[in-house]
């Protein structure tokens, strides 16, 4: 507890990261200062965020030696940890006309510092819903585009830097959870704004595709480089995020079918084997290596046993890389 006869220059009420920016800077000023926050958290919702505000050309950047130039922010929406362009700002084209509260439940999420509001709807709208630790923003915004006319200009506004992709399974699997709610808490009451549960439906897929494709990228790079127990554990996720989607993408040449062939090769083949034959054709090159002897190699033929096609003293199954 707190000692009644304290005193203090600054009393700030909420440790997210407005308030602990005003008190760092109370602190700095040699203010005593008192931050007060009623969850078991600091940070509020930017704790959970997984990008962060770039401030292009600042002091501290070029104290440590790093370039920068406020003439790139200008053009830039995203950008890696080493400040390269990953692409242009999204959504690129400017289609976002027509029911824009549809159009954002189907997984369009726009920063909320890129949203202009006039400040009477914003004090009727209220302040964010706390208890959305994940994604309080869009619940917010859809407040605002499901009772209001609201309009879209392709203007680049919110410059951000992420998380190197793959690096935070947990957080995504978390939010999801506050996704899911914000989702169904939106659509109860508008399902006249979705012609047939088949838009509905695609409209859930596309709000789920936002996490959907982070497993999917971290699936095929983790088969790739060897991590074979993370793969496979992206895959499952992928899988429950979107299981059309996912089951088509397993049968053809894309990233989650890559991803999960070799996964799933690697699986069945024991670690002591995974440089050699697998277990299954052991028996069959022992067979063919002792016929080969007194068969002289230009008169070797392939055996054919039913559809599958085997070449003398060869492996049919793959082996780890």
């Amino acid at each position: 507890m707190m000692p009644a006869h304290e005193t203090y220059d600054v009393i700030v009420i909420g440790a997210g990261a407005g308030g602990m920016t005003a008190a760092a800077v109370a602190a700095a000023e040699g203010l005593r200062v008192l931050v007060i926050e009623k969850t078991a958290f600091v940070g509020g919702t930017a704790a959970w965020s997984h990008g962060m505000v770039w401030i292009p050309a600042n002091a501290k950047m070029k104290e440590v030696g790093l370039s920068d130039s406020v003439a790139d922010a200008v053009h830039l929406a995203a950008v890696d940890h080493e400040l390269q362009r990953l692409g242009k700002p999204w959504p690129v084209r400017a289609d976002m006309q027509g029911d824009i509260f549809v159009r954002m439940l189907g997984g369009y999420f726009p920063q909320v510092g890129a949203t202009v509001v006039r400040g009477d709807v914003a004090r009727g709208l209220g302040l964010m819903d706390e208890r959305l630790i994940g994604d309080s923003d869009w619940d917010w915004q859809l407040r605002l585009t499901r009772k209001h006319k609201t309009g879209f200009t392709p203007t680049p506004s919110v410059i951000c830097r992420g998380r190197p992709g793959g690096s935070y399974d947990a957080l995504q699997r978390r939010r999801v959870r506050y996704t899911r709610r914000i989702f169904w808490r939106h659509v109860r009451g508008n399902l006249r704004r979705w012609p047939t549960p088949a838009h509905l439906l695609r409209a859930y897929f596309g709000a789920m595709d936002v996490y959907y494709y982070y497993f999917v990228q971290a699936a095929f790079e983790r088969a790739h480089s060897g991590d074979y127990a993370g793969a496979r554990r992206a895959i499952r996720s992928a899988l429950a995020l979107n299981p059309p989607r996912a089951l088509r993408s397993l049968f053809r040449r894309s990233r989650l079918g890559s991803a999960t062939r070799r996964a799933a090769t690697t699986a069945c083949i024991p670690s002591s084997a995974r440089t050699t034959t697998c277990g299954r054709c052991a028996p069959r090159r022992r067979s063919t290596a002792s016929t080969s002897r007194s068969t002289s190699p230009s008169r070797r033929r392939p055996t054919t046993r039913g559809s599958r096609s085997i070449r003398s003293g060869s492996c049919s199954g793959r082996t780890a890389r």
